[in-house]
């Protein structure tokens, strides 16, 4: 269960230590020994993944390591998609590693690093007071879904959300248009513009709760199962019991196509299908287990794919989440660089080189949120 999703950052780390960051020189055995630390980590999860349906407290240790499975994940693909910011423009690069708070170096970096792999520790010494065995690395394939780094339970943080209200407002007005039909809301963007965040926040809307009486989320990305996404969507929708598992493990395709369409039937329903990289990967849902009987349900998907959005429902327009503007990228910055609210303001000494900064994070929260993230345990 929490196995791929390590076996995806180990992936992860293994090709950036091979292709991207051979130059971070110090950083790269930092990243070694976090990616040696999250194989050792994977060895006890089979022995927990079979004890956690009984015992809540192994429940939240497993919690724990996805967690910081998703954490190191953030830290990882910042590295791939802005490692040019490091290599590029020396003469920024210079001015910012002599700066006097030595904004973005490879000792903060490293020093994030650190902290996970501590967390890490932390976590695998607890293991023995809840009888966790080490059972072997497992056979875990390099190529499980990203889905399984993602949470499996979305989670609200609105006070990080800067420059959604807008656009949010809209979506939740789309979802809960008179229609009785099933209807289809799309949101496109490019990898990091914040599409999971922005469902996240609509999906945990009060309007939208209260709406629907039934609700999933799963994640699918570029390499899905389409099994186990029925199995993900049909847990969240009925109580966890050692026979429910059973059952579903040993179900075939149409079984479970079967059984999900039984749980949504009659229902109000509403389920996000994040991260869809592919059309098939719509069709296969949408052929038999999603029911459109006159109920006003919907499903939110998000797509960094125009083509996606535009198969699933060729009448309506997706919407598309654009990068930030300058300002609100910004606001961004000072909320997680500096840990303060909107328009607080930064010392003025800061402000040019905390603005380029921004300014090169190219408008995509996901970039802003981890460099940010990376400089305010410098700064405090």
């Amino acid at each position: 269960m929490a196995d791929p999703a390590l076996s995806f950052v180990i992936q992860r780390t293994g090709d950036l230590l091979v292709q991207k960051i051979v130059f971070l020189k110090g950083v790269r055995r930092q990243v070694e020994r976090l990616q040696n630390d999250l194989v050792r980590m994977r060895c006890f999860l089979k022995d927990a993944d079979q004890k956690q349906i009984e015992e809540e407290r192994i429940r939240n240790w497993v919690s724990e390591i996805r967690a910081a499975a998703y954490d190191a994940e953030d830290v990882i693909e910042i590295f791939a998609s802005k490692v040019e910011f490091f290599t590029k423009d020396k003469g920024l690069v210079t001015k910012l590693t002599y700066y006097p708070l030595k904004i973005v170096n490879l000792y903060k970096i490293g020093k994030e690093i650190e902290s996970l792999r501590m967390r890490l520790k932390e976590i695998a010494d607890s293991r023995e007071k809840y009888g966790i065995k080490n059972l072997g690395v497992g056979t875990s394939t390099h190529g499980e879904e990203l889905q399984r780094l993602r949470r499996s339970s979305p989670f609200s943080d609105e006070k990080d959300v800067v420059g959604f209200g807008e656009i949010t407002k809209s979506l939740v007005a789309e979802l809960l248009k008179e229609d009785r039909n099933r209807r289809v809301v799309s949101i496109i963007g490019m990898g990091g513009a914040g599409k999971t965040t922005l469902a996240t926040k609509v999906y945990n809307h009060a309007d939208v709760r209260e709406r629907f009486n039934c609700r999933a989320w799963v994640c699918v990305s570029s390499s899905y199962d389409y099994k186990k996404m029925l199995r993900a969507i049909i847990k969240q929708l009925n109580p966890i019991t050692n026979e429910l598992l059973d059952m579903l493990e040993k179900m075939e395709e149409e079984d479970l196509e079967r059984r999900l369409y039984q749980d949504l039937q009659d229902k109000c329903y509403l389920v996000v299908l994040d991260d869809v990289w592919e059309v098939a990967a719509w069709d296969c849902l949408a052929r038999r287990a999603f029911p459109d009987v006159g109920t006003s349900s919907r499903v939110l998907l998000t797509s960094r794919n125009r083509d996606v959005a535009q198969h699933a429902d060729a009448y309506r327009h997706p919407y598309e989440l654009k990068t930030l503007g300058q300002e609100d990228s910004w606001q961004l910055f000072l909320k997680k660089a500096l840990g303060h609210g909107a328009n607080a303001g930064c010392p003025s000494d800061l402000e040019e080189v905390g603005r380029e900064i921004a300014r090169r994070c190219g408008g995509l929260p996901l970039a802003i949120t981890v460099i940010g993230g990376l400089l305010l345990g410098k700064n405090k």
